[in-house]
């Protein structure tokens, strides 16, 4: 226990280090915006949390029609859809932001960030591992379970397995950095600042997840964010966290690893 603890603590640094030197051309000052403005824009921010269940709320609303009811993998579609048409005016909001001067182009930023973020792979995958075992040393009354979304990915084939992969790879970043990077943090930095931003948003990502994840995604959620805030663009958190989910379908589909979750 003491050493999956100690090995927490340094993964989770580690996975941060990639992040030095990074410019900071996308920061954004407090009160560069109006106070007003920036409550309702951080206001709305935090009421399209809600819009993260939509691609749960849709399937389950559609199981009762056909040709759904009898298409696990059209259902899946339609959930993947759904979510990324939900929080389509928030991607028109950000993107009428435009790129802050002097800034990288949507594809250097891109690029530098998945570098940076391949550095930090080992480190992020290490962290998940620690937190895994700490969990089941601590003994919480029930087994550690892995999050839903992997499970079912494990568990589909064909049509719906590919579905659930575009779900995870592409609806749930795009939705996911639309709400917290591209309009929690930036209205957030407008009132404390880019660093109390992105800390704050790092925690509300984190506790959003499954307890055994808070850890890793707050550090996750805070790599993003140091990203976000490089070059202001929202392409290249997305791509991050693309990459970040794609790794966690792969690596559970690893005999070995799944069975981290074993008591």
């Amino acid at each position: 226990m003491p050493v999956a603890v100690a090995g927490a603590g340094a993964a989770a640094a580690l996975a941060l280090v990639p992040l030095r030197g990074l410019p900071r051309a996308g920061e954004i000052a407090i009160g560069s915006r109006p106070l007003g403005v920036s409550l309702f824009h951080a206001g709305l921010g935090l009421l399209s949390i809600s819009l993260l269940w939509f691609g749960t709320a849709a399937p389950q609303a559609l199981q009762a029609i056909e040709p759904f009811r009898s298409d696990p993998a059209l259902l899946e579609a339609a959930g993947a859809l759904a979510l990324v048409a939900a929080v389509a005016p928030l991607l028109a909001f950000v993107g009428s932001a435009g790129a802050p001067e002097g800034a990288l182009s949507r594809g250097r930023a891109t690029a530098q960030a998945l570098g940076r973020f391949a550095l930090a792979l080992v480190p992020v995958l290490l962290l998940d591992a620690a937190m895994i075992v700490i969990a089941r040393n601590l003994d919480l009354g029930g087994p550690v379970t892995p999050q839903s979304q992997l499970v079912e990915f494990s568990e589909a084939s064909g049509a719906r397995r590919a579905w659930l992969a575009i779900g995870a790879v592409v609806a749930h970043p795009i939705a996911e950095e639309a709400i917290f990077r591209g309009t929690i943090q930036p209205s957030l930095a407008r009132l404390v600042g880019p660093l109390g931003a992105r800390t704050a948003t790092a925690v509300l990502f984190g506790a959003l997840h499954a307890p055994i994840a808070i850890l890793p995604m707050i550090v996750f959620g805070y790599f993003v964010g140091r990203v976000r805030d490089a070059s202001g663009r929202l392409l290249p958190c997305v791509a991050i966290h693309a990459v970040n989910n794609a790794v966690a379908l792969a690596t559970f589909e690893i005999p070995v690893l799944r069975d981290l979750y074993a008591s």
